[in-house]
């Protein structure tokens, strides 16, 4: 169990079973097992969601539930084949938690959150546990009454029975398949719902996901529009995948937002010959000042942090003061700011706008083995030609070119893979090789410029000298490295598909 804005985080490892009403639960003890029943509770959440349901649409639910050990907003959502679920306290309020609302913000973009169900449930539980009293598995036989809420929806009351076999924190899987085994030779089949709420609010939620999943295989005769699309679905599902992970602070979120952003934005200028240019243009400033302030903030990070590690292990001797030299502040940005923003809102409703039904141009329709190579080899020319003036010249300028250039390079080899498979993908890692060299570069730069300000500003010069020497010579390490990876990317095997 981890922790969430304010409560605890649950991976939810559950299997759900229709049964009918007369259903007799078959006795859950064996050998080395025991069950025990509890007392029947009764429970009443009221779900929560946008009046055209983009929450359920995207396999996510929020209520605010009462009765039950575990009353409160529970937020659960999609994670693999499981889901994620995240709690709040109960509150006296009946209006969704900002620190909830936020976290589905990707899915909301600002549309009203209101009640669209609610469901009674009377719910007996019954404890399988190992020999020594462990708990590991949990069994809830549930009894529903559910009603839909909101304009239009009627005053029909739905009921059911179903069960539920939960695996407990700490308990091994077999023990889970082991109560499945069970419950299925005793007449209960897999349910055809998701969640109750799916089952209550049935064809009113819209088929298939928001962002339509991206094709992973194109055939070159095929348009070149459709690995257009399918590159954008996939960055911009991303990117919406991500968001709840970023404001939770999970580890390598930043990175990986970042990074789509960066996609997102290197796609618009590789294949923007292939899209509407206002739609393009619309989206385009907004994207970039994303995709600036992500990978700004990554680098200072990554740069600040590298240095604690090596503040860590200087000899103590080294630090001259009282006090070892303070970086606090080196990693403040206005990423959280913009992530509230109503034109970050504004920007993901683009965006997805752009990805569920690109405008495409007449080019688009165009074969792929046609356009595709053409546009991957301009681009690696493009890059050829800045590595080359980096090489002769390194300032930062120049350097920041061939990484904006590698980033161009990456998305169109990758946009290409579906069509082009093993070949354009090796070209794809290629490019991202000479990225991570260029941004070990820059994440150098980031950190001398941050020794430089501490060195101003405390009585610590010494100890931020030896360390400005160290990021001094990773970066001379990283041009070396950027001449031998170029070297390698310029083998002909890497680009030979592209005429």
């Amino acid at each position: 169990m981890g922790r969430g804005p304010g409560g605890p985080v649950v991976i939810e490892i559950e299997r759900k079973y229709e049964v009918e009403p007369d259903f007799v639960v078959p006795p859950l003890d064996r050998p080395g097992r025991s069950a025990a029943d509890a007392p029947p509770v009764a429970l009443t959440a009221t779900y929560y969601d946008t009046p055209d349901l983009r929450l359920a649409r995207a396999r996510t639910t929020l209520r605010r539930r009462t009765g039950g050990a575990d009353a409160g907003w529970h937020l659960k959502v999609p994670l693999g084949g499981e889901r994620e679920e995240i709690q709040l306290p109960l509150g006296t309020a009946r209006t969704v938690p900002s620190a909830l609302s936020q976290l589905v913000l990707a899915h909301t973009r600002g549309a009203r959150l209101l009640a669209v169900a609610r469901l009674q449930t009377t719910r007996t539980t019954r404890t399988v546990s190992a020999a020594d009293g462990t708990p590991l598995v949990e069994v809830a036989d549930d009894h529903v009454r559910a009603q839909r809420l909101g304009p239009g929806a009627g005053a029909e009351v739905v009921q059911w029975r179903e069960v539920e076999a939960e695996l407990l924190a700490g308990a091994p899987p077999e023990a889970l398949a082991a109560v499945v085994e069970l419950l299925t030779e005793a007449g209960a089949r897999p349910a055809r719902s998701s969640s109750k709420l799916a089952q209550v609010l049935g064809d009113a939620v819209p088929a298939g996901p928001e962002v339509p999943e991206p094709r992973t295989a194109i055939g070159p005769r095929e348009p070149a529009g459709e690995a257009v699309t399918a590159y954008l679905r996939l960055q911009v599902r991303t990117l919406m995948a991500l968001d709840p992970s970023l404001r939770r602070g999970s580890e390598g979120a930043a990175a990986a937002l970042a990074q789509a952003a960066t996609r997102l934005t290197s796609v618009l200028r590789v294949f923007g010959g292939l899209l509407d240019p206002g739609s393009v243009a619309a989206v385009r400033p907004g994207l970039g000042w994303l995709d600036g302030l992500l990978s700004v903030a990554h680098i200072r990070q990554v740069a600040c942090d590298r240095l604690r590690e090596e503040l860590d292990a200087l000899p103590r001797e080294l630090l001259l003061g009282t006090r070892p030299p303070d970086l606090a502040g080196a990693t403040t940005d206005p990423v959280g700011r913009a992530l509230r923003s109503r034109r970050y809102v504004a920007l993901l409703d683009r965006l997805v706008a752009l990805a569920t039904a690109p405008p495409l141009t007449s080019l688009a329709e165009t074969r792929a083995r046609h356009v595709l190579p053409a546009l991957v080899r301009q681009h690696w020319d493009r890059l050829d030609r800045r590595v080359s003036r980096a090489l002769a010249a390194p300032t930062d300028r120049e350097l920041r070119r061939c990484a904006e250039a590698a980033g161009w390079l990456q998305a169109a080899a990758q946009a290409a893979v579906p069509i082009f498979g093993e070949d354009a993908a090796a070209l794809a890692d290629r490019a991202a090789a000479i990225g991570a060299v260029l941004a070990r570069h820059e994440s150098s730069a980031a950190a001398r410029a941050v020794l430089l300000r501490v060195a101003r500003a405390q009585p610590q010069g010494f100890a931020c000298g030896v360390l400005y020497a160290a990021e001094a010579d990773r970066a001379r390490r990283a041009l070396d490295d950027l001449a031998e990876g170029w070297q390698q990317a310029r083998r002909k095997r890497y680009r030979r598909w592209l005429g």
